[in-house]
């Protein structure tokens, strides 16, 4: 699950991360586990800040192609 602290963000998900929404303070988003996803701050200025909960300590990375 991903809380966004401040600031603004475009999420990615899906196999070839194909959905995008953006999001911004106060919005949750939740993705059901090894859901590939990615996280881009669309602002070159203003931070983004995440706060990211997982239900286990490992870390997953899978790299992504982008299309």
């Amino acid at each position: 699950m991903l809380y966004v602290v401040s600031g603004r963000a475009e999420i990615r998900w899906g196999d070839a991360l194909e959905f995008t929404a953006e999001v911004g303070a106060g919005d949750f988003v939740y993705f059901s586990p090894f859901v590939p996803h990615s996280e881009r701050n669309p602002s070159e200025r203003d931070p983004a800040e995440f706060l990211v909960v997982r239900s286990d300590n490992e870390r997953i990375e899978v790299p992504v192609a982008a299309h």
